[in-house]
């Protein structure tokens, strides 16, 4: 296998791990994160918004 390359397996295991961690984001964990990362408070609001809307 190549350097920096996974296998499929591999693939599928790393998604539901993310699947699982996004599944336990609050709401208010995203918005805090997204501030965290330096967006400004226009594009934090929209994004949480749309985050939001989601559920």
């Amino acid at each position: 296998m190549e350097a920096g390359k996974i296998s499929v397996a591999q693939a599928k295991l790393k998604m539901t791990l993310w699947n699982a961690e996004a599944e336990a984001t609050t709401s208010s964990d995203f918005y805090l994160l997204l501030e965290e990362i330096g967006l400004t408070e226009e594009i934090v609001t929209r994004l949480h918004q749309l985050m939001s809307n989601k559920f």
